[in-house]
């Protein structure tokens, strides 16, 4: 080789560095959270990531239309299970809404139906030494002074309080509720899983580069200039026994050989929430509410196209023609205004 091409290497190599610096840019910023207080919440030990914008709503719009299917499925259990109440409400009597070691027959069965007794302070005192020490069967007989009833269990018979028995038919409703109670609750919870923000933040793309924040908040990336990213980043802070999540997914773009701030604060928090994917925190919270309310209409032996209201609350934009119902006293403007 000779000398004149040994000395153009060097300066080769220093333009193609000089080149790829310059196609490169750096985002840096800062991490933190400002309280009601007007404190300033440094957040150190969070993963700050970049990740390319296209990868990135490709994802959201999946997850999406994930989320929408699951939710539609669900809303029909949901609704299956809600209309099943109806089918057990026990009347005026509201049996289903109160404990059941509270109540009491109140003369609403009559001589021959089979009841339940139920032991409230760990006996029931039927006399002549005989004791009921759990829930036991029996035949109701006729009803006696103060309250109390004759009922046969069958070889032996004593009286009873009314407020320690129940209809037998009433109580299996009562079980039966529950279970169904319980069915809607694990549905509900999973939805709430698919329009929370935190199913968004998962299998998200790999990103082209990330970096922790130090015990100052502060984080530098260094990516490819004129190329757009999200800043994807979650960070959690203790409250006593609760704990806040913050979310952050913000588009930005550098130019290279350039250098840009942008720091995740409360202004930028709740990104997806934002785009119309997922719910805010306080939004959530208001759905959570009219399905508890449905809920409780439900016991009532209310009757409501419950599969439309879960996949209304679920999606408050995408189906305005299934309006919250009156019986909820939940302003529909107040839903959609906290979206």
């Amino acid at each position: 080789m000779s000398r004149g091409r040994f000395l153009l290497l060097p300066l080769l190599a220093s333009v193609l560095i000089l080149g790829a610096c310059q196609s490169e840019g750096k985002l840096k910023g800062e991490v933190f959270i400002v309280t009601e207080g007007r404190e300033n919440i440094v957040m150190g030990l969070v993963d700050v990531k970049a990740i390319e914008a296209e990868s990135v709503e490709e994802h959201l719009q999946s997850r999406y239309k994930r989320a929408q299917r699951e939710v539609k499925t669900r809303a029909s259990e949901i609704g299956a299970s809600l209309d099943s109440l109806d089918d057990l409400s026990v009347g005026s009597s509201g049996l289903l809404s109160v404990d059941l070691y509270t109540l009491s027959m109140m003369g609403s069965a009559d001589a021959g139906e089979r009841v339940l007794a139920l032991p409230k302070e760990g006996e029931i005192d039927l006399g002549r030494g005989r004791q009921i020490t759990e829930p036991t069967t029996g035949t109701l007989g006729s009803e006696l002074d103060y309250g109390f009833y004759e009922v046969d269990f069958g070889g032996y018979s004593g009286q009873v309080k009314g407020s320690n028995l129940i209809r037998l038919s009433d109580y299996r409703n009562i079980q039966e509720s529950k279970e169904i109670e319980d069915r809607v609750e694990k549905k509900l919870s999973e939805v709430e899983r698919y329009i929370s923000q935190s199913y968004y933040y998962r299998d998200l793309p790999q990103p082209a580069v990330s970096d922790e924040t130090g015990s100052d908040g502060n984080y530098e990336l260094t990516v490819e200039g004129g190329v757009p990213y999200f800043l994807v980043a979650k960070a959690s802070r203790s409250l006593g026994d609760e704990e806040e999540q913050y979310y952050w997914m913000v588009k930005t773009t550098v130019e290279g050989g350039e250098e840009k701030e942008v720091n995740l604060s409360n202004d930028n928090l709740g990104s997806v929430a934002n785009k119309g994917y997922a719910l805010s925190e306080r939004t959530l919270s208001t759905v959570k509410g009219i399905w508890d309310s449905a809920v409780g209409l439900a016991k009532e032996g209310g009757e409501l196209e419950w599969e439309k209201l879960i996949y209304r609350t679920a999606f408050p934009e995408d189906t305005t023609d299934a309006p919250i119902p009156d019986d909820l006293d939940v302003p529909e403007e107040k839903l959609l205004s906290d979206r």
